[in-house]
């Protein structure tokens, strides 16, 4: 027991210098690479998984172009874009006919209104109605800000044919 703690000071003396210099921007960029990914994915449970019984959120993910490792956005403001965009797409698919699957990518800067891009895989002209009154209902999502520089935020949704008929 104690090689082990005489090993581990010992590498931690080390380290531990590495760790007072500076990175190089090639360097930093290395560590986000490795250590932060490409995007935050953000875990969903079962039970908040599905917008509607029909519409899933497959993924979740936000990015900081600028800095992986830094989340640059309030969690209060990511929950409020995230109901938004929740309620939008269970009112949107929730009598879905067919499957298919949406992704939007919102673009949030400090100052400018929130804009977005949206992406069809699968659907179907009998899809369209449904499509235009999901991107009508997000074009109304404007008001959201990243605490600096850019944030992208991603939701990727795959919705299936209701399985319940309505009344």
């Amino acid at each position: 027991m104690k090689n082990t703690i005489i090993s581990a000071n010992l590498l931690l003396a080390l380290i531990q210098p590495a760790f007072g210099t500076e990175l190089t921007k090639e360097e930093r960029e290395q560590f986000e690479q490795n250590f932060c990914g490409e995007a935050w994915a953000h875990f969903l449970p079962d039970d908040q998984k599905f917008t509607a019984e029909n519409v899933e959120l497959a993924a979740l993910q936000h990015m900081n172009p600028d800095n992986r490792c830094v989340q640059n956005i309030e969690q209060k403001e990511f929950d409020r874009i995230y109901d938004e965009v929740k309620k939008s797409a269970a009112s949107s698919f929730k009598n879905s006919k067919s499957s298919f699957e949406v992704m939007v990518k919102f673009e949030l800067t400090t100052s400018n209104p929130a804009t977005f891009e949206m992406m069809v895989r699968d659907d179907t002209e009998s899809d369209k109605a449904q499509l235009l009154a999901f991107k009508s209902n997000l074009e109304k999502i404007k008001n959201f800000h990243s605490n600096q520089g850019v944030i992208y935020i991603v939701f990727h949704y795959k919705i299936k044919p209701t399985t319940s008929q309505a009344s």
